[in-house]
């Protein structure tokens, strides 16, 4: 049984974001920010820290033929003989993968630590004429869009930490 989780430079980036989204929140309140402010703040912040959590939780594993996906939500079985078909969707830092069969879907995401191996295992365990989709995307490509994703994630750190700052400075010191 292979057993796959989110990459932990994922993760820790994701929890950071998070804890600065909450220190922005409690320093919009401590200084009595508007009521629209706290609002946008408290829904910014609360929605980061369900990526977070979510994100955490996200672990993948083969068993017995079957491909399955524990979350937040519940643990999802897809039957790897079964699948009939796979869309890739493509998006700015990473690549998404819906393994499709007639009764449910996993959506895969190149995020994960070992997503190479995982991809030989769907490989070794789907046709051919299914796997084809998946298989025009490799390995450089999957890299390049990890790199991206990375350095969306640390700009966003770091403009949630240069915002954290400027309130910091505007409503207590200044």
């Amino acid at each position: 049984m292979s057993v796959f989780k989110i990459d932990n430079y994922y993760k820790y980036m994701l929890l950071a974001i998070s804890v600065l989204c909450v220190a922005v929140l409690a320093l919009d309140f401590y200084t009595n920010a508007k009521q629209i402010e706290l609002f946008l703040m408290g829904t910014a912040s609360g929605f980061a820290v369900l990526i977070t959590l979510y994100t955490w939780s996200i672990k993948i594993w083969t068993e017995n033929g079957a491909l399955c996906k524990r979350t937040l939500f519940g643990v999802k079985t897809v039957e790897m003989t079964a699948v009939d078909e796979i869309s890739v969707i493509t998006l700015r830092g990473r690549y998404l993968f819906m393994i499709l069969t007639p009764g449910s879907f996993i959506m895969l995401s190149t995020m994960m630590e070992n997503f190479p191996a995982l991809k030989d295992i769907l490989k070794n365990n789907i046709t051919e004429k299914v796997f084809a989709g998946m298989d025009n995307i490799g390995n450089d490509r999957i890299a390049r869009k990890k790199t991206v994703m990375k350095l969306m994630l640390a700009g966003l750190l770091v403009s949630s930490a240069v915002i954290l700052v400027y309130i910091y400075l505007n409503r207590i010191i200044l």
